[in-house]
């Protein structure tokens, strides 16, 4: 399955030529202070909060933020948007798996 990025759905990805880039497991992320960290790849400070445009879904109640790895739940919205997405790609992969005939 592949990763669901908040931020995308929610349109509050970022701004800059950096608007693009989503931290991961290469980025090395560093810890600043409190809940601010810094990307050693972008030099992008992050905070991470509810706000964050890190985080990715976690599981169909939480979010996850990638470079924290802090864990929060999921507003009612998000809920709601997730429950679309998940339908969505279940009725896709669905059509994909049967063999469909015409008699």
């Amino acid at each position: 399955m592949s990763v669901i990025y908040l931020s995308t759905i929610f349109g509050n990805n970022g701004k800059g030529e950096e608007k693009n880039h989503k931290c991961d497991n290469r980025c090395q992320n560093k810890h600043v202070v409190g809940n601010m960290y810094q990307c050693k790849q972008t030099g992008k400070p992050h905070i991470c909060d509810q706000n964050c445009d890190q985080r990715i879904l976690y599981d169909n109640h939480n979010s996850m933020c990638r470079v924290s790895r802090q864990v929060f739940p999921l507003s009612l919205s998000e809920k709601q948007v997730v429950r679309g997405i998940i339908r969505k790609r279940e009725e896709v992969d669905g059509e994909s798996d049967g063999c469909k005939r015409g008699r």
